[in-house]
């Protein structure tokens, strides 16, 4: 994994984390890899990993049992909770962006059905 410099790499290791979860790479009780296996794949510190883990923990997206592993939650719900966050996030970025290039909503919106338009006719 390439990591960006300004990000502490614990943090995008969650996110990383997340994202597999969230698009269904990680399913809901899923074994994750042992701390060494994944400080190996993801090249960093066992340490690091501990961190991202024990975060991941406290966020509820990851359990741990003790002498097991860590597991992916089964809660559904919370899972759906944080796509939504995360797709919220995206757009409110998406907008702002825009925004800042002197779109106004209106116009945003339409160059979302344009695009979705353009898509339509992509795809077979």
């Amino acid at each position: 994994m390439k990591y960006d410099t300004d990000i502490p790499i614990y943090i995008q290791i969650i996110e990383k984390i997340k994202n597999d979860i969230l698009n269904g790479t990680l399913v809901p009780g899923e074994k994750l890899p042992s701390m060494q296996e994944m400080a190996v794949t993801m090249e960093v510190n066992q340490n690091t990993i501990l961190r991202a883990y024990k975060d991941c923990e406290s966020l509820g997206i990851i359990e741990t049992k003790r002498g097991i592993g860590s597991f992916v939650i089964g809660d559904q719900e919370l899972i759906n909770r944080l796509r939504t966050e995360k797709v919220t996030l995206i757009i409110d970025a998406f907008i702002r962006d825009l925004e800042a290039l002197g779109y106004s909503r209106a116009e945003i919106i339409d160059l979302i059905k344009d695009a979705g338009r353009s898509a339509q006719e992509v795809t077979p």
